[in-house]
C-alpha cells in the first residue's frame, strides 16, 4: 500500500484516505468569531489615535511650510525699501509660497475713494490693468475687506459668483478661490492684499493664519516703507532747500555785480535756468511807457527767438502773466512757464523759461519761483536806474565830443575813445577837431582831473573855450594860455586841472602842423621811412598856476606820414600782474602794419592797432581812459589795399564805426566806376543792419572784414551767438526788424555760416553802376 510520509511520536495520526471516485466538495470554514465590546473599543482607540497622530503631522508639516514662507518673504523685504519694492516682494514671493495663481497689493488713495496697485505677480494684463485703479466699493473683494476690516474668503466659484458677480463682468482669469486681506495698521486699513487659485478650496490647504500672517507682515513692511520713504522725502525736501538756499545766494551775489539791465537779465537766465533744468529762457523788461515788454537777455531757445518788443495786450502766456501778477504755465515737451517780476505790487518784467513737462507745477517750485522773481525784480530795478543814470551820462559824454571826426581835405582823421570807472560816469578824457578857417583846422586831445559832472563840466569849459579862443589865437601856445586862464577862473580856487595838447594842421601835401602841449603825453610822430618819435615840448598842466608855459613846434607831415595823439591811459596800461607795458604805444607805431606801411596803411588802421594793443595788454579791462587822435597824410602812390579787417566792441557805437569805415573803403574802390558811391551806401546800410544785429541782439563783440574782387565786395560779419537771424515781418510803426528783409533786397548775395566762435553772416555788394534802362 501506499502510504505517505511515516508518523513520527507525537504526531496525530493521519486522516484515512478516501477510496477512489467521485471527488466530494470540501466542507466551508468555520465561522470567525464576533468580537466582544472590548476589543470594538480597542479598534477606536487605535483608530482615534492614529488620527490624531496624522493631524498633527500635518499641522507640524503646514506649520513648517508656513515659517519657511514666512521666513522667504521676511528675507526678501530686508532689501525692500520703499512701497513698490515691499509690493512688488510680497506679491512674488508670498505668492510662490502659498501655490496662488496670482496676487496683488495695492494701497488706498489718499483719497479714500480707491485703491492704487503697488505691485501684482502672476496676473494677465488685462487682469492686472482691471485692477491697477480699483473703487474701494463693498461689491469686490478688496472693498469689503477695507470696510469690514476682517479678510474677505471665497472658496468656490458658485460662492464668487453669489458673492461677486462684478468680478466676473470685466477682465479675469476665471479664480476658482481667492482671499483679500486687509492691511492694517494701529487699526486703520492702508491697503488689502489679494492671493487668487486657479482650484477650488485651497484656501483651507494653505491656511487662513498663514494668509492672515502675511497680510500682517506686509502690512508691518509697508509702514516702514511708509516711513522710510517720509524720511527720504523729508531729507531730500531739505538737501533741495538748501540746494535753492544755495541758488539764491549764488543769484544775490552774481547780481550785485551786474549792474545794467542786459548783464541783470543773463545772470537771471543763467540761475534760474540750472536750478530748474530750463532748456531755454527769456527775460522781458517792462517799458510801461511804450506799454510793451523788451527781452533784455535770450538763452538756449530752440524755436522762435524774441522780437524787439511784445505789447503788453497781447493774448500770449508772457503778456497774460504780466496782467495776472501770478505765474503762468502754457505749451508742451517743453513748458513754458512765464514768472511776473514784481517789486512791491508793481511789475516790473517777466521771466520765461522753457522747462521739461510737469516741472515747474510743484507747490515747492511755485514758491523757489516766486523767490527768484523777487530777488530778479530788484535787480531789475536797480538795473533800471542804473541804465537811465547811463543814458545820461552817455547824452552828457556825446555833447562834449563830436558825433564824428570832420571830413579834412587832404587829411586821414581817426578817432577811439573808451571811458572806464563804471558806464554811469562820465569820462575824464576828451578831443575834437574843428575848423578854423579856410585850409585851417584845430584839433584838440586832453586829460581832466577827476571823473564824473564836476570832470565833465571842467570837459566843456575846456573844449569850448579853445573852440571860442582858437580861431583869434596867433599860436597853439596863446590857446593853451587862454585856456589856463579860463580854467583858474572856472575853478575858483579848487584843485581842478587837465592835460591838453592842441595842433593847428594847414593839409598839404605836406601838412603842417604847428603844436603846444600843456603837461600832456607828447604827440608820436610816424614817419613813412620808419623812426618813430615824439614830438613837441611838455609845458605846463592847464590850472594848476597862473602863468603856465608851453612852446610852439612845427612839424611837416609828408605823405605817408602819420602823427599819433594819445591820452595816459594809453601810456600808463598794464599788466593784470601790475606790471607796466613800458613803450607800448611806441613799439605798436615802429611795428608795420599787415601790408607793410608803417604802423598801418591808414589812420583808421593805426588808431585800431593802438587801441588794440592797450586793451589786449590789459586782458581787455582797461584802468584809465583812452583817448586816440591819428592825423595822416595819404599818399596817392601806395596801391588801394584789398581787404579790410577790424574788431568792433559788443557797444552801440560800434554800429557807427563799422558804417563809417564800410563807406569809406567801398566808396574809395568805387571812385572812379560809381561817382555817386551808390555801392557804398548800399554796403554800409547792410553793414550798419548786421552790425546791429551783433552787438545789440546778440550782444556780442563782432568781427568785419570786407573783400573786394573786381565788380563785388564780400563783407562779413562774425559774432559769437550760434543762433542765426530770424527772419520775421516787422510792424509798420517799428524802428528795427528789417535787417533780413534789406539783405534779400539790396545785396547780390547773402547767406549764414556757422563758424568755431559762433556763426558769419555775409553778403556780397557789386561795385558797378547798373546800365541805364534802354527806354
Amino acid at each position: 500500500m501506499t502510504g505517505g510520509p511515516a508518523r513520527t511520536g507525537g504526531e496525530e495520526p493521519a486522516e484515512p484516505t478516501e477510496p477512489s471516485g467521485p471527488t466530494r466538495p470540501a466542507d466551508p470554514p468555520p465561522p470567525e468569531p464576533s468580537p466582544d465590546g472590548s476589543e470594538l473599543a480597542g479598534l477606536a482607540a487605535l483608530h482615534a489615535a492614529y488620527q490624531r497622530e496624522r493631524a498633527g503631522r500635518e499641522d507640524a508639516e503646514r506649520a513648517v511650510r508656513s515659517a519657511a514662507v514666512l521666513q522667504a518673504v521676511t528675507g526678501a523685504l530686508s532689501g525692500a525699501h520703499d512701497m513698490t519694492a515691499v509690493a512688488e516682494v510680497v506679491s512674488r514671493v508670498a505668492r510662490t509660497g502659498v501655490g496662488a495663481a496670482g496676487s496683488f497689493v495695492a494701497r488706498l488713495h489718499r483719497s479714500g475713494g480707491r485703491f492704487e496697485l503697488l505691485g501684482t505677480d502672476g496676473l494677465s494684463g488685462p487682469t492686472a490693468q482691471a485692477w491697477r485703479s480699483m473703487p474701494a466699493d463693498r461689491d469686490l473683494p478688496p472693498g469689503e475687506a477695507l470696510l469690514t476690516r476682517s479678510p474677505v474668503l471665497v472658496r468656490t466659484r458658485a460662492e464668487r459668483d453669489a458673492r461677486f458677480p462684478r468680478i466676473m463682468a470685466g477682465p479675469n482669469d476665471d479664480p476658482g478661490s481667492f482671499a483679500a486681506l486687509p492691511l492694517l495698521d494701529a487699526g486703520s486699513v492702508v491697503g488689502v492684499v489679494n492671493f487668487s487659485w486657479r482650484q477650488e478650496g485651497q484656501i483651507d490647504v494653505v491656511g487662513v493664519e498663514l494668509l492672515t500672517a502675511l497680510a500682517a507682515q506686509c502690512a508691518q513692511a509697508l509702514e516702514r516703507a511708509r516711513l522710510y520713504e517720509a524720511e527720504r522725502a523729508a531729507r531730500q525736501r531739505a538737501e533741495e532747500a538748501v540746494e535753492r538756499l544755495r541758488v539764491l545766494q549764488s543769484l544775490t551775489a552774481r547780481l550785485s555785480g551786474a549792474v545794467d539791465g542786459a548783464s541783470v537779465g543773463a545772470v537771471i537766465l543763467s540761475s534760474a535756468m540750472t536750478a530748474l533744468d530750463a532748456r531755454g529762457g527769456v527775460v522781458y523788461r517792462l517799458d510801461e511807457r511804450r506799454g510793451t515788454l523788451s527781452p533784455l537777455a535770450s538763452r538756449g531757445r530752440s524755436g522762435p527767438q524774441p522780437g524787439p518788443a511784445l505789447p503788453v495786450a497781447a493774448s500770449g502766456p508772457i503778456a497774460r502773466a504780466l496782467r495776472l501778477g501770478a505765474p503762468v504755465v502754457a505749451g508742451a515737451d517743453p513748458e513754458q512757464v512765464c514768472i511776473p517780476l514784481v517789486l512791491e505790487a508793481r511789475q516790473v518784467g517777466v521771466l520765461c523759461l522753457d522747462v521739461p513737462d510737469g516741472t515747474a507745477v510743484a507747490v515747492e517750485d511755485r514758491a523757489f519761483l516766486d523767490a527768484v522773481a523777487g530777488i530778479c525784480a530788484q535787480a531789475l530795478e536797480r538795473a533800471e536806474l542804473f541804465d537811465r543814470a547811463h543814458d545820461t551820462a552817455t547824452t552828457l559824454q556825446r555833447s562834449m565830443l563830436p558825433r564824428r571826426p570832420p571830413a579834412v581835405p587832404g587829411l586821414e582823421v581817426a578817432v577811439r575813445y573808451r571811458p572806464v570807472g563804471g558806464r554811469t560816469w562820465v569820462g575824464g578824457d576828451f578831443y575834437d577837431v574843428f575848423a578854423l578857417g579856410p585850409g585851417r583846422w584845430g584839433v584838440v586831445i586832453g586829460d581832466v582831473s577827476g571823473k564824473g559832472v564836476e570832470a565833465a563840466a571842467l570837459t566843456a569849459v575846456a573844449r569850448y573855450t579853445v573852440r571860442a579862443v582858437a580861431p583869434a589865437a596867433v599860436s597853439p601856445a596863446q590857446v593853451l594860455a587862454q585856456l589856463n586862464a579860463a580854467v583858474l577862473d572856472w575853478a575858483d580856487g579848487e584843485d581842478r586841472f587837465c592835460t591838453v595838447a592842441y595842433l593847428e594842421v594847414r593839409p598839404g601835401p605836406p601838412a603842417r602842423v604847428s603844436l603846444a602841449v600843456g603837461g600832456h603825453p607828447l604827440p608820436t610822430l610816424v614817419p613813412a621811412q620808419g623812426g618813430v618819435r615824439p614830438v613837441g615840448v611838455a609845458g605846463t598842466a592847464i590850472g594848476l598856476v597862473a602863468g603856465a608855459t608851453s612852446a610852439d613846434v612845427d612839424v611837416d607831415l609828408a605823405p605817408g606820414e602819420a602823427l599819433v595823439l594819445v591820452t595816459d591811459g594809453a601810456l600808463e596800461a598794464r599788466r593784470p600782474d601790475g606790471s607796466w607795458a613800458d613803450d607800448l604805444v611806441t613799439r605798436v607805431l615802429s611795428t608795420p602794419g599787415p601790408t607793410g606801411a608803417p604802423a598801418g596803411r591808414d589812420a583808421e588802421e593805426i588808431a585800431d592797432r593802438v587801441e588794440r594793443a592797450v586793451l589786449d595788454v590789459q586782458a581787455g579791462l582797461p584802468r584809465d581812459d583812452l583817448a586816440v587822435v591819428v592825423l595822416r597824410v595819404p599818399d596817392a602812390s601806395e596801391p588801394r589795399p584789398a581787404t579790410l579787417a577790424m574788431t568792433l566792441e559788443c557797444a552801440p557805437e560800434s554800429v557807427a564805426r563799422a558804417r563809417r569805415r564800410t563807406r569809406e573803403f567801398v566808396a574809395a574802390a568805387t571812385a572812379r566806376t560809381d561817382p555817386d558811391a551808390d555801392a557804398a551806401e548800399v554796403a554800409a546800410l547792410l553793414v550798419s543792419e548786421v552790425v546791429t544785429n551783433a552787438v545789440v541782439h546778440a550782444r556780442t563783440s563782432a568781427g568785419l572784414r570786407i573783400e573786394l574782387a573786381d565788380d563785388r565786395a564780400r563783407i562779413e560779419v562774425g559774432d559769437a551767438s550760434p543762433l542765426a537771424p530770424v527772419r520775421r515781418e516787422a510792424d509798420s510803426d517799428e524802428l528795427g526788424g528789417r535787417g533780413l528783409l534789406l539783405l534779400d533786397r539790396l545785396a547780390a548775395a547773402w547767406g549764414v555760416e556757422q563758424s568755431a566762435e559762433g556763426k558769419v553772416v555775409w553778403f556780397e555788394v557789386d561795385l558797378e553802376c547798373p546800365e541805364p534802362d534802354a527806354a
